[in-house]
């Protein structure tokens, strides 16, 4: 079916209990009927355990009541053109919506369609990309990149943050959706300025490195950071730790651990794992 709003998807299903399948070609949804969702109480509808959407053009967090008013779907298809940076950077959220909603999903596919259009970067051969941080790093700012630079092409960054608890978060969630934008992204250089306490939190540092990285560079601060980083992302292929100048641990403490360990490494400043 077609042009079909949220009320009518309702009164269909309503109308059709048996039904098993349902195609919605370009998905919409009427403002009245979002005013009647709101303010009524909503009406699930349980029985429909497939759903297909195609041709849509929404935002990907605009359809979550809808999608909603069936919890039990086993299979969702949605095949969509982004007219918007905010769709990919919805579909972070979509994903947490489909585990957190729709649990009995054994099978999702979201497509995403590029236009036609050719895109004109400004920096259309960059490979490698050096991103310091001394204060809050927003999502515009991600979104103002993806608009100057081929993410596709990028295989290197290079990442200096401030640790200033004030910004560190939202911060590391961007950079974080940057990274998952840049599909041949194989080597991630952090290299974190001191923070205010002199306490690098390598647990949100390794918490932003994506499964898709084959080689990382660190600094690290102690034993536990080395620490965390050894004992997390087994899909690295080489690690490379780095120390600042004035560290207060000699390397040989480092060493011990690793021997301990038994990890193949090759020693000096920095330390290669």
């Amino acid at each position: 079916m077609m042009y079909v709003t949220q009320k009518q998807y309702c009164s269909i299903l309503r109308q059709m209990p048996n039904l098993k399948s349902f195609t919605l070609n370009d998905f919409s949804l009427h403002k009245t009927d979002e005013n009647v969702t709101i303010f009524s109480r909503p009406i699930f509808h349980e029985q429909l355990p497939s759903l297909i959407l195609t041709d849509s053009r929404k935002k990907m967090m605009e359809p979550i009541s809808f999608l909603s008013l069936t919890p039990l779907l086993t299979y969702l298809k949605i095949i969509c053109v982004p007219a918007a940076f905010d769709t990919i950077v919805d579909g972070f959220r979509w994903e947490r919506f489909l585990g957190d909603n729709l649990t009995l999903l054994h099978n999702d596919r979201v497509f995403y369609f590029q236009s036609t259009v050719p895109v004109e970067y400004l920096f259309r051969h960059l490979t490698k990309l050096t991103i310091d941080v001394d204060q809050e790093w927003s999502i515009e700012c991600v979104e103002f990149l993806s608009k100057i630079i081929d993410l596709f092409l990028i295989d290197k960054i290079t990442f200096n943050p401030d640790l200033n608890l004030k910004f560190i978060h939202n911060t590391l969630n961007n950079i974080f959706i940057l990274m998952g934008l840049a599909y041949n992204l194989s080597t991630l250089a952090i290299h974190p300025y001191p923070s205010h306490d002199g306490i690098i939190d390598i647990e949100n540092i390794s918490s932003i490195i994506p499964c898709h990285i084959k080689y990382l560079e660190v600094v690290i601060k102690d034993i536990h950071s080395m620490k965390v980083i050894l004992d997390h992302h087994e899909h690295l292929w080489s690690r490379t730790l780095l120390a600042y100048s004035d560290q207060s641990i000699p390397w040989s403490k480092f060493v011990e651990e690793l021997v301990f360990r038994k990890n193949n490494f090759v020693y000096g400043n920095p330390i290669i794992l």
